[in-house]
């Protein structure tokens, strides 16, 4: 399966692969992982893990989060500045199109009216 947008890796690492949408805005960015050991490969299969198939064949498992809506991002013409985005959208991996909606601004009564919990910094947050 593909992804909205244009997606480009680095070096072969599929760990943060940013898509840009149709006007060459960054548009999200796609969470991946190649070959996981047994333990991820079962965790993988759950959503919102999508699998994906490169062009040369090969396979991988991640996460779609959204900066702008991924239905518009192969339309041109769709991006009116060159802000970052309006959203953070994260594909719930179904395959139905919904997706988890983070709020842009941190309130702690929507967040937890949402089903968020809120987690601290950790180690090498920021670095």
């Amino acid at each position: 399966t593909g992804s909205p947008g244009n997606v480009y890796w680095l070096g072969g690492d599929l760990s943060s692969m940013p898509i840009y949408n149709e006007d060459g805005y960054i548009a999200g960015i796609i969470l991946g992982m190649l070959n996981p050991g047994a333990t991820a490969k079962t965790q993988s299969t759950i959503n919102p893990y999508t699998q994906y198939t490169m062009p040369n064949g090969t396979q991988f498992w991640g996460v779609q989060a959204y900066f702008r809506d991924p239905d518009t991002i192969c339309t041109s013409g769709q991006t009116k500045n060159g802000d970052v985005g309006d959203r953070l959208w994260i594909n719930n991996g179904d395959g139905s199109g919904n997706y988890y909606k983070a709020p842009l601004k941190q309130d702690d009564d929507s967040l937890n009216a949402a089903g968020f919990q809120k987690g601290a910094c950790f180690w090498q947050m920021g670095y």
